[in-house]
Parts: C-alpha cells; structure tokens; sequence
C-alpha cells in the first residue's frame, strides 16, 4: 500500500504538467518554497524519502542513520528532493533519452555524424541523474567498448575522423569510469588493451588511470566541461548528487569522505576454472620473416569471439609447417603493389511504345477490352462454355497458361458487378464486355481461378523449394565433415600468420572465410597477392603447395558438390515463396468456407479441392520443419566458423564459398600447363644443346689437316710439303660427314 500511494504521488505531483501547473513559471527558488508548502501526508513521505536515499544511492549502513530522523526533517529533506529533481528535468529538457544513444550505438554511421553524436553523449553521461545513466547500463558501455575496436580496426580507412571518434568514445568512457566505480578496475583494462593500438595513430590519446582523490582525463586538450549536476539537499552536504550505475554483486562501497577521493576497485571474482574462456587458447607462435612479405589482409576473428566448440578453436597449423615451404613463400611474395581497376558500366532509356484506343466501351477501358478479346480469340470456347469449366475445375481445359492470362485478363470486381447489371444490352456490347456480363454470375471468380492455378503449380513449385532447402542442407553438412577443407584452412592460416610477422593482424588465431557488405572473403582475395616476377598469385602458389606436399586436399572441390546448388538459392526467395504457399492454403480453405453449398450442380469447386488442400497443407508443414533444420544448420555452420549468419545471407557465403572452390580449380589447371609448357621447354632445351655438340664433333671429324695458320707463309708451304710426302693429302676420308 505504501509503494501504491507513494507511486501515485510521484506520477501526480512529479510529473512535469502538473506540478508546473500548480507552481507556474516561476524560478527554482520560488518552486522550492512552493515544494516546502506543499502538504504531503506521512505516507507519502515516507515513501518519497526511500525513493530519495536510493537515487542518493547509500548502502544500508548509510541509509540507517537518515532513517532515524523525524517525520518533520525528513519532510524538509523530500520537499528539497523533489524541488533539485523537477530543476535537474527542467535543465535537461530537449536532451535525448539514453535509449537514443543506445540505438545511435548499434547503427552503422560514420564521420562527421557519428562524431557529432559522441560528443553529445559525453555531455550527457557527464550532466544527467543517476536514472538516465542507469538506462544507457551495461549494454552502452559495452557498444562504447565494441565501437572503440572497430574504430581501431578501421583507422587506415578514416585516418582523421576516426582518431577524432576515438578520442570522443575514450572522453565518454572516462565519465563512465568516474561514475561507475566498481566497474573501474576491468574497464580500465580494456581500455589500456585498446590503447596499444591507438599510439600509432596520427593523434595521439591518453588516457591516464585514475587514483585516489584523481579523475581521468583525456587528451589532446579536451573542450570545456559541463556544467556540474544539481546538488544534493542541504542536510546531506554540499557533494555533487552521485551517477552511479547499479551496483555489481558484492558487499557495498562506502561513500568517500571529503578529500578522500573515489574508494578502491573490490577484488575480481575467482576465475571459474569449468568453464572454458579466451584465456585457455593456446598462444600462436610468433614468426619473423627476414623481409617484408605481402600481407594477408584477412578479417581477424578476436580470441573473445571463439568458443570452445568452433573450427578455430581446435586447429593445429604449425603441423604444416616447414622451412622449405616459408622459404618458398618468402621468395614469391615480397611485398609489392598492383594497380586498381575501374569498371564503367552504361545504362540505357526503354522504349515507349503507345496503342490504339477501342470506341464504344461502356465499362472496360480501351486497353483491358483489347488484351482480354486477344485472349478470348485465342481460347476459342463460347463464353457460356468457359463458365462452365471454371466451375467443374476440368483441369484438361483450364491449362496452366490460360489460367494466368485469364486472371491477368479478368476485370476488376466492380466491373463485373456493374456488367451484371447490364444483361439486358448483352447484344450491344462488345465481346469483352459480353464475357464479363456471363462471367459476373460465377461467384469468387478470381479466388477459384487463383486456387486451380495454384493447385496446378504446387507440386513443381514444392520440389523446386524441397530441391533448395536440401542444396543448403547437405552443403552446410559437407563443409563442417570436410577433412581436406579444414586442412586447406589451417596452411592458409600458417601463411598468414607468417607474412603478417610483425603486425597487428600476426599472431591470429582465424580469419573470417565469408563475404562482407563491402568486400568478398579473403580466400577470393588470395588471387590478388601476386609474386615478385608477377608470373603467380599467392593462390597458385598454395596449389602447388597442396599438390607438391599435401595432394589429398587437392580432392575437397570433390567433398562439396551441394555447395554449387547451394549458392543458387535466395533464402529470402525461399522463405518468401513458403509464406506465399501457407497464404494460398488458407485462402483456398476460406473460399471452401464461401462456396459451401455449391451455388449449382455444375459447380464442383468444393468437391476437387477439399482432398487437395488437406495433402497441400500436411506437405507444406513437411517442408517448412526441413526449412527450419535448413536454417539451424546454417547457424551452427556460423558458429562453427565463427561469422555472423544475420548479416551474411545464405545465397552470399555460398555464392562466394563456390567462387573460390572454382578459382582453386582454375589455379591448379594453369599450374599444371605452366609445369607442362616449362618442361617443353627443357626438352627443348637439350635437344639443341644435343645437336649443337654433335654437330661440333662432327666438325672435328671432318678436319684432317692440321695447318698451323697462325705462323709465316714459310710454315705453311713447310706443312704442305710435310702432308705431300707422308701421302696423307691423297688419301680418302673413311669417316661419315
């Protein structure tokens, strides 16, 4: 009863109208001597001072003392409550709920927007009451926390405004740790962590660690602070009113005593040795190239998003390691650059194309009445006719093709209602308009028409989604039992990790295999790490790698077949078209519901359609829990790879999982010929030098004189004198030329 009535109070007498109303515009001053008059009963007395001493926000210890007071001081000590409470909601007027901030948090905006909001949020945490703190909690410090690592990972990309967002996001935290004291020990942790990375920015920030009777500051320079809070009520002491968030379990702080400063952090709980942590990984070894090698710019998955049960988890690359193969790899990538290219794509304006109006219509307009008289001469079946298949549902007739021009065709309902009425000019009309005075007594003409077309198309259209869903299905299996797949990620992650020595993405524990909004995954980008001589991508080269070394996993193309299937399919189209097929059963049970009875004997709507929809219904349900397994299998394929499956849709991983299985293939077979023509061309190598050196001593052969040239005219006709005595010069060379 207490509570309900000192509710009651605060929703009357707190509220901004009406206790406005009753103390007009007048200034603070004059409000608080209003607030002393205002009679409240002790009930509600008791009830505000409670709710006072907990946004002062004392322990039990600290509460006791003020609760011995007297019902008089203790209504002096409310009426100054609520007095500081309505000129703190006075001065905070037009500021943004905490909620906004929360939500401006999660969105993806950058620069100067961003900026802008980050600085109002510090203004805010530093300016408003305990409450409005306690709703931006746990979960705004940690999106401040999260927003501070992204702004790390992507200052290369915004080097100036980033570091400015960085350093708001840094002056944000501080007012957090000045207000949220038993939180300042871990938080300062996380901060100093992400303070290593942002040294190397082009602004640096510090941000010194709080002491006793010290705050935290940040620079560069700062601007100017904000206005200090409203105090608390006079018999408490001039302080500032406390900010605090709620309180983390453990025994309470004590309030600091004047000139004391903030209290010490309490000791961190004991680490829970069951259950596994980041913490239990086992370090990646730390490789030092003797030069500078490309990098592998993949997605670094952060140890504190592993867990225990993940790929990345439970690898083993360093198995794969050898000197041979980082020799190789330190002799092909040396790092370089490559040159950009654009693509311009030309759009081109469609033709308008205009038609003939038809006279003498009295309700079609001039391009319905046309299409439909094309449509009725190619059916060439009497209208009367036609109304009758409509209503027997003789499916030999009513083809899948007229069913859909008939429906497109078909005037609007108001139109056939108003050619119902016209039966008396039938012979007056045109044909069009003559079909739709006979159609006009078919009841639900368009709801039957729409049910036979869906009754002829739902066995093709559910093997087509059965067919999908089992594609990603089997393909999210494949992937997880792939042995070659796994093998292949652990040498790409030893590659990385080693052309990455010495920089913030070395020492990774896994990188992230899918696609972003912005880019594809890093096993499509090994193709443009290109080799020193430019003559082989760092995708060639893990080929030759997997053939040379490893030649089992040049088959895991062989253990994903579904995948190819699997990237064709839109699981929104998918689930589009299985919300579409519950719709047209429950449309079609409604129209049963409408026809019943039938409105003649000819009409055996009802009769065809109840066996129907009764198999269309269990068929469905069949498929919609093998939909559900689809997409739990999907998310467990997330975890296990550790990427979010809520922002990167089925169709997208899949489209650029297959891409790089293609790619992979695609760099095999060009190794293979570059091998090929490089062994041709050795062949043909020592096939000239063959022929060369029999050709040199076959040269030697030939020659049976042995002039010495290099003397006199006197040696020489000496040496031809020699040759014409021994009888040499007039013998016949037996050798082969």
């Amino acid at each position: 009863m207490l509570e309900f009535e000192t509710e009651m109070f605060l929703n009357v007498f707190g509220s901004d109208g009406l206790l406005d109303k009753k103390m007009g515009s007048s200034p603070p001053s004059s409000r608080q001597s209003s607030l002393s008059n205002l009679w409240l009963s002790e009930i509600n007395v008791l009830g505000l001072f409670e709710q006072m001493l907990v946004d002062m926000n004392l322990n039990e210890e600290e509460k006791q003392p003020l609760r011995l007071k007297d019902i008089t001081m203790k209504r002096e000590m409310v009426s100054q409550y609520l007095s500081t409470s309505q000129a703190g909601r006075n001065q905070k007027e037009g500021s943004e709920p905490a909620m906004v901030y929360i939500q401006v948090l999660k969105s993806d905006i950058k620069d100067k927007l961003l900026l802008g909001w980050l600085k109002s949020l510090q203004v805010s945490l530093n300016n408003h009451p305990v409450s409005w703190v306690q709703r931006f909690g746990d979960e705004g410090l940690a999106l401040l926390l999260s927003l501070l690592r992204r702004l790390q990972e992507e200052q290369d990309e915004f080097p100036n405004i980033g570091v400015k967002c960085q350093h708001e996001v840094l002056r944000c935290l501080k007012a957090l740790m000045n207000n949220k004291q038993q939180e300042l020990c871990t938080l300062h942790e996380q901060i100093e962590k992400l303070s290593k990375d942002l040294e190397e920015a082009t602004v640096t920030v510090n941000i010194p660690v709080p002491t006793p009777g010290e705050q935290t500051g940040v620079s560069p320079a700062p601007p100017p602070p904000p206005p200090p809070p409203p105090p608390l009520p006079s018999m408490v002491g001039p302080q500032p009113l406390p900010t605090t968030l709620p309180r983390m379990p453990g025994p309470p702080l004590p309030l600091p005593l004047p000139g004391m400063g903030l209290p010490p952090p309490p000791p961190i709980p004991p680490h829970d040795m069951s259950a596994w942590t980041a913490a239990d990984l086992k370090a990646k070894k730390e490789y030092k190239p003797e030069v500078l090698l490309k990098r592998a710019n993949w997605s670094k998955i952060e140890s504190n998003d592993l867990t225990e049960n993940c790929f990345w988890t439970n690898v083993n690359e360093e198995q794969f390691e050898n000197y041979e193969l980082f020799a190789k790899l330190t002799l092909a990538f040396s790092q370089t650059k490559t040159p950009n290219t654009k693509i311009e794509q030309n759009g081109g304006e469609p033709k308008k194309q205009t038609q003939n109006k038809v006279k003498e219509l009295k309700v079609l307009n001039s391009d319905s009445s046309k299409n439909l008289s094309i449509f009725l001469r190619s059916f060439r079946v009497p209208h009367e006719e036609i109304k009758n298949v409509i209503l027997e549902v003789n499916e030999k007739v009513l083809t899948e093709s007229r069913l859909e021009n008939l429906i497109s065709h078909l005037p609007e309902e108001e139109q056939l209602k108003l050619l119902g009425k016209m039966k008396d000019q039938y012979d007056d009309l045109v044909e069009s308009e003559q079909f739709g005075v006979v159609m006009s007594s078919v009841k639900c003409l368009k709801s039957r028409l729409q049910a036979i077309l869906f009754k002829l198309q739902f066995h093709v259209q559910l093997d087509n989604l059965k067919s999908e869903v089992a594609s990603v299905t089997m393909a999210c299996k494949e992937l997880r039992k792939s042995q070659n797949f796994s093998q292949l990620l652990q040498i790409i992650l030893l590659l990385g990790n080693y052309m990455n020595a010495g920089t913030r993405n070395a020492k990774t524990f896994g990188f992230n295999i899918s696609p972003t909004s912005r880019s594809e995954s890093y096993l499509c980008k090994l193709r443009e790490t290109k080799s020193v001589d430019q003559k082989q991508t760092l995708l060639h080269f893990l080929a030759d790698v997997c053939l040379e070394q490893y030649p089992n996993i040049m088959n895991f193309p062989d253990e994903l077949i579904h995948v190819e299937k699997a990237s064709r399919v839109s699981a929104e189209l998918l689930q589009k078209n299985l919300n579409q097929i519950k719709v047209q059963i429950k449309s079609m049970e409604k129209v049963m519901e409408t026809l019943t009875p039938p409105q003649s004997d000819r009409d055996l709507f009802v009769e065809k359609m109840t066996s129907f929809v009764g198999s269309a219904r269990e068929q469905y349900e069949k498929l919609d829990r093998k939909h559900k397994n689809m997409l739990k299998q999907y998310s467990d394929l997330a975890d296990y790879f550790v990427f979010d499956p809520r922002k990167i849709p089925v169709e997208e991983f899949f489209v650029d999982l297959n891409k790089f299985k293609n790619m992979f293939k695609q760099a095999a077979m060009e190794n293979q010929k570059r091998r090929e023509s490089e062994e041709k061309s050795k062949i043909d190598k020592l096939a000239r030098e063959k022929f060369e050196k029999q050709k040199a001593q076959k040269l030697m052969k030939s020659q049976n004189l042995n002039v010495n040239v290099e003397g006199d005219g006197t040696d020489i006709m000496d040496g031809l004198l020699n040759v014409l005595q021994s009888g040499t010069a007039f013998r016949r060379n037996s050798s082969p030329c």
